[in-house]
């Protein structure tokens, strides 16, 4: 068993962890970006962007008729937490 899948479960914690690379790589990601990234249906995509920017991690900026997704200070905070551990987890074997 995949040693990630113990601790989080993976399509929520990929969210986090791909806007925090996209943010470090100055790229902009919209929830389609999500949906073909993380193998998500499009509705579980954007229902979870939803529950995160209602709980402050992501912030959703409509950019034209884009809806681009940031992570909040608390979003990366917690993303850059959920990395550190992921790769000590995967390093450790």
């Amino acid at each position: 068993m995949d040693d990630k899948k113990i601790l989080f479960r993976e399509k929520p914690t990929g969210i986090f962890v791909l806007l925090l690379k996209a943010k470090l790589s100055g790229r902009e990601i919209i929830v389609m970006d999500l949906q073909r990234e993380l193998n998500l249906t499009y509705s579980h995509a954007l229902k979870l962007v939803s529950i995160y920017n209602d709980n402050g991690l992501v912030s959703v900026e409509k950019i034209g008729r884009k809806k681009v997704i940031n992570l909040t200070k608390n979003g990366e905070f917690i993303a850059e937490t959920i990395n550190k551990i992921l790769l000590k987890v995967t390093s450790s074997h």
